[in-house]
């Protein structure tokens, strides 16, 4: 049989030459108008090859991504490995080759013209696929399930790509160089969602015929992984009371204290003179903890809402922090994905000032030996199985309460005398 099949015009599957000279003839045969003579068997097919030698390269790279999962699942490699620059380069690659490969076969299929029987019936495999992966990790992950990933990238991606299909290929790189930079453009201060590790992950799609979609599969981990990075965290046979690798203090591990009877069983004052942040219980009794505070300068007391709070959290330094230490934070500044090793640690707080966003945060840590010292950006850091408990039992719309600490100058705060603290308990408990 020949390149082309003589029951249509579509190119046969048969495996030929894929020296450079026919890679070459193969893309002057898919530029060849519809009806032009002179189609070469070899050339066609190669094309063909060259596709389905991505592709295969591709489906291994994603085989040889996830088996790095199932080794960290069975503590053979750390999670913090999987979420390093490289392995998320490469995870970022690997979506963007699926979207590069969704425009060459885009344009494989109709180039020469619509074939719409067979492109809505391949559409609808996909969106019958994308839901069912969306559906059945809603039941089994509902904090974490798929709700966009590769495969709604490609299903949107080859109904938006029919609108470029025929246009020249300037003027599909311009559309395309367009969509990735605008969100860089439109960038507010402090909103680091889309910068570089947008054009990593989309650039492979630059100059497909197709335009990438809007997004490529979340990065927020699944109720699962979340699971994993606990018990990863957690010591074995975990007792808030006793339990103690990092060497902390013995004041600094949880205690339940008598607080004093006119504090709000619900909100959190921190202590910045005894490094300890103290939840506010009913009865009269408050669960003390442990922390870490600003350095000099850093530390903002004053009287917060807790608007927002988050498992395993994304961080991005703020500008601020990047211009003052750069050797420290610059290396972050695109923002850090969750994970054990990530600066907010497992848990995080955030603490709002009516609707700003202060950017301070009651946060774990991966330094658990900073405890009881000076030491973060202003943020009130604890160690991650202690924040993991008091998250818990913090609601949305909590007080928290920060009190000055020795040499911060005259408090600012809003509505709250914090020159009250710090005796925030009736005794030593």
């Amino acid at each position: 049989m020949g390149a082309w099949d003589s029951k249509s015009e579509t190119p046969g599957l048969w495996f030929a030459d894929c020296r450079p000279e026919y890679l070459m003839s193969a893309i002057s045969e898919v530029a060849r108008p519809a009806g032009a003579e002179g189609r070469t068997g070899s050339a066609s097919t190669a094309r063909y090859v060259f596709v389905d030698v991505w592709r295969g390269l591709a489906i291994i790279g994603v085989v040889i991504y996830h088996l790095g999962w199932d080794l960290n699942f069975f503590g053979f490699i750390p999670a913090s490995l999987m979420f390093s620059g490289p392995v998320t380069v490469f995870a970022r690659a690997l979506a963007g080759s699926f979207m590069f490969l969704a425009g060459v076969s885009l344009v494989l299929a109709h180039i020469r013209q619509a074939r719409w029987e067979k492109f809505i019936w391949r559409l609808a495999k996909l969106v019958a696929a994308a839901v069912a992966i969306s559906v059945v990790t809603y039941f089994l992950f509902p904090q974490g399930f798929i709700y966009f990933g590769v495969l709604h990238a490609i299903a949107l991606a080859s109904v938006l790509g029919l609108a470029f299909l025929r246009l020249p290929v300037g003027a599909v790189a311009l559309a395309s160089l367009a969509i990735l930079v605008a969100p860089l453009l439109f960038e507010k201060e402090g909103d680091r969602m889309l910068t570089r590790r947008h054009f990593i992950a989309t650039s492979v799609a630059l100059f497909s015929p197709v335009v990438s979609a809007p997004a490529l599969a979340s990065t927020w981990p699944s109720a699962s992984q979340k699971a994993t990075w606990d018990a990863e965290v957690t010591p074995w046979n975990y007792d808030p009371a006793t339990t103690n690798p990092w060497g902390l203090h013995p004041r600094f591990l949880p205690q339940r204290v008598e607080a004093r009877p006119d504090l709000v069983p619900g909100d959190i004052h921190v202590d910045a003179l005894a490094r300890y942040l103290y939840h506010i219980e009913e009865g009269g009794t408050a669960m003390r903890y442990g922390v870490a505070i600003g350095r000099d300068g850093l530390y903002e007391p004053g009287t917060y809402t807790i608007k927002r709070k988050v498992e395993w959290p994304h961080w991005t330094p703020t500008a601020a922090m990047v211009r003052r230490e750069p050797e420290t934070y610059a290396q972050f500044e695109d923002g850090m994905e969750p994970g054990p090793s990530n600066a907010l640690g497992s848990r995080a707080l955030y603490l709002y000032v009516g609707e700003r966003d202060t950017y301070l945060r009651i946060h774990g840590t991966p330094q658990p030996w900073s405890i009881g010292s000076r030491a973060s950006s202003g943020c009130v850091r604890m160690v991650m199985p202690h924040i993991n408990d008091l998250y818990e039992q913090v609601e949305i719309g909590s007080t928290a309460v920060l009190y000055p600490a020795e040499g911060d100058g005259p408090v600012t705060a809003h509505d709250w005398d914090v020159s009250r603290g710090p005796s925030l308990q009736t005794s030593e408990g």
